[in-house]
């Protein structure tokens, strides 16, 4: 949703839709390969949140119609907070999943999140069909603290058993 919308409504605020998409992009891929494994080296949650704040911040920013130089830092920042709370939740669910179950387990992550993009993607071009693209940008903003909302139910939910099956011949007998 984002990156279509950013490229038309940068474009009436400077001209500098281009080069906030290309910022976007490649803040999201260096974010992704230098820092994706980063919920497994801290709680997924703080991750989680940092990116929803960074994404909140960005989107806010764009909003607001910034000149040049703050519509494409603006879109950096949105493209790094993307990057973490995919990872984050993928990252708890896995390690409270069985481990023969990791594949479904992804599958389903996968299909709710692309469910709430697409059904996303379509309200926000209703809303900037009525209200324009800055309206689309607030309400993504808006929408992401039901993101921070249902993170509650993912890393405050108990764990159900280990998601790593104990290796042959380590098990350990009380006697």
């Amino acid at each position: 949703m984002v990156a279509g919308f950013l490229i038309l409504f940068l474009a009436q605020h400077g001209g500098s839709g281009p080069a906030a998409f290309s910022t976007y992009a490649l803040a999201i891929l260096l974010s992704r390969f230098f820092l994706g494994g980063l919920p497994d080296r801290i709680r997924p949650a703080i991750t989680f949140y940092f990116g929803l704040a960074a994404m909140a911040a960005g989107l806010l920013v764009i909003a607001s119609g910034p000149r040049p130089i703050f519509a494409i830092a603006a879109a950096g920042l949105l493209g790094f907070g993307f990057s973490f709370p995919f990872s984050s939740v993928a990252s708890t669910i896995l390690r409270r999943t069985p481990a023969h179950n990791h594949g479904s387990a992804v599958g389903v992550l996968s299909a709710f999140y692309d469910l709430f993009v697409g059904a996303g993607s379509l309200l926000a071009g209703r809303i900037a069909d009525r209200h324009g693209y800055s309206a689309a940008f607030l309400i993504a903003a808006v929408a992401l603290t039901g993101g921070a909302l249902a993170g509650r139910f993912v890393f405050n939910a108990p764990i159900a058993e280990p998601s790593v099956l104990p290796e042959p011949g380590l098990e350990t007998t009380v006697g």
